[in-house]
C-alpha cells in the first residue's frame, strides 16, 4: 500500500490551504508579495547601483525605481499588455547596452521588422516565389466598369475584385467576358433603357433548377444571354421564357386597347 505524504499547510491561522512559498498558500503569498515588492526586487543585482540603491526605470522621463525587466510597475504592465495582445505601445525606452537593436526591412518605405537577412517576411516570400519585389498589400482598382473596389496582385485575381470574381465563377465566365459585359451595362430589352439594378439572364432550359450542384454555379456559361432589368427579368421568369405566350400577350394588349384611352 502506498503511504500518504504529509502536506504542509499555510502558516496563516485558520487558512488550511496547501503551502506554496515562504510559508504561505497561493492567495496569501500574492498578498505578501504585493506588500513586499521592493524587498523582492532589490535582490536582483542587475538593477542595483554601486551604492546599493536601485536604478530608475529605463523609460524616458520616468523616475520610478526598477521592479523587473528594467522597468517600473507601470511600464512593465504596458509592455506585457502589448506583447500579449498584439498592440503597439511606445514606451520610449532608453537604450540598453545588453539589448541588440531591432532591424527593419531594407525595401523602400517598408517599416516591417527583419525576418530574413535584409527583408521582412512579406518580401521574403515574394523572393521565395521568384517574384519581383513590390510594396506589400498593393491593390489596384477593379477593371469592371462602375466598380469602386480594388483587387490585390495575386494569382487568380485577373483584374477583378472579390465580388466580380464571385460573379464570374457563378456564371462560369472569364474575366474578359465579365469586363466586356460591364462596359455595356444596360438592359438587353430594346424598348427598355434602364441602367441600374440589372441582373444577368441565362437560359433556364439549359441549366434547369437554377444551379449546377456539382460545381455550385448558376450557369454553365454557354447559356448566358445578357443583362436584364428587374421588371424584364421577372417577366421572362413568370412566362418561363415562352415566346408564344409573350406574342399572345402582345396580341391581347393590341386587341383589348381602349380607343378612348388616347383622348
Amino acid at each position: 500500500m502506498s503511504q500518504l505524504k504529509s502536506v504542509k499547510s499555510c502558516s496563516v491561522p485558520n487558512c488550511g490551504r496547501v503551502y506554496k512559498c515562504r510559508g504561505f498558500c497561493g492567495g496569501h503569498y500574492e498578498t505578501w508579495r504585493k506588500k513586499n515588492r521592493d524587498q523582492i526586487a532589490s535582490t536582483d543585482p542587475r538593477w542595483v547601483n554601486e551604492d546599493g540603491t536601485r536604478m530608475e526605470c529605463f523609460s524616458s522621463g520616468c523616475v520610478e525605481v526598477v521592479v523587473t525587466q528594467g522597468m517600473c510597475t507601470k511600464h512593465y504592465s504596458q509592455m506585457h499588455y502589448a506583447s500579449t495582445r498584439g498592440s503597439r505601445v511606445d514606451l520610449d525606452k532608453k537604450r540598453r547596452p545588453y539589448k541588440q537593436p531591432q532591424r527593419f526591412c531594407t525595401f523602400p518605405e517598408c517599416a516591417n521588422p527583419e525576418f530574413n537577412p535584409g527583408v521582412c517576411a512579406g518580401h521574403y516570400y515574394q523572393l521565395n516565389r521568384g517574384e519581383e519585389l513590390r510594396p506589400l498589400f498593393q491593390r489596384f482598382p477593379c477593371k469592371a466598369n462602375g466598380c469602386s473596389k480594388t483587387y490585390p496582385i495575386r494569382k487568380g485575381s485577373n483584374g477583378l475584385c472579390s465580388n466580380h470574381r464571385s460573379f464570374a465563377k457563378r456564371f462560369s465566365l472569364d474575366a474578359e467576358t465579365v469586363i466586356a459585359y460591364y462596359q455595356n451595362y444596360v438592359c438587353g430589352n430594346p424598348a427598355c433603357v434602364i441602367t441600374k439594378d440589372l441582373h444577368m439572364d441565362h437560359d433556364h432550359a439549359c441549366c434547369k433548377g437554377g444551379g449546377l450542384k456539382e460545381t455550385s454555379r448558376s450557369s454553365c456559361g454557354s447559356c448566358v444571354r445578357g443583362w436584364l432589368c428587374r421588371g424584364c427579368n421577372f417577366t421572362l421568369g413568370h412566362v418561363k421564357d415562352s415566346v408564344p405566350r409573350l406574342r399572345g400577350l402582345i396580341t391581347y394588349l393590341e386587341e383589348s386597347k381602349n380607343p378612348d384611352a388616347s383622348k
